[in-house]
């Protein structure tokens, strides 16, 4: 991320983001607005807890320095939104295609009823000359 790849207000964010966790300041600078703290309603909040020292240790205390509030945010975001229209485009074939799906699946309908029944014909032909050979036999043995 540098300016040099056109990133360069990426980059000046990132840093400053980065300088703002740091310092554990309380806040999260803005995108394309000034980078002000967050703003302390004094809603009574409990007092920070502190880690036990030994007698006579120095505790350290910093305090949190936080970027002027007149300092603009380095990125300006961009609103810009193209409007795209997509020209009116208009098929025969494509409105052809749902009759002609539901004429073959019509034509494939009649085709498989077709040739259901000539084979149950055929099986009750055979079934039948099976049965007419038996009872041929079963007289002859008798």
């Amino acid at each position: 991320m540098t300016a040099a790849n056109g990133l360069g207000a990426l980059a000046a964010y990132t840093r400053l983001v980065a300088t703002a966790f740091a310092q554990q300041a309380g806040f999260v600078p803005t995108v394309g607005g000034p980078a002000s703290p967050s703003v302390d309603t004094g809603g009574g909040a409990d007092p920070p807890v502190t880690a036990p020292t030994a007698p006579g240790a120095r505790t350290p205390t910093a305090a949190p320095t936080r970027p002027p509030s007149d300092v603009p945010s380095p990125i300006q975001p961009s609103v810009d939104v193209p409007t795209v229209f997509t020209k009116a485009a208009h098929s025969i074939s494509a409105g052809l295609m749902l009759p002609f799906a539901v004429l073959a699946s019509l034509v494939f309908t009649l085709i498989a009823i077709v040739i259901h029944a000539i084979s149950s014909a055929r099986a009750t032909s055979s079934l039948q000359r099976r049965l007419a050979q038996a009872t041929v036999e079963s007289r002859n043995r008798t």
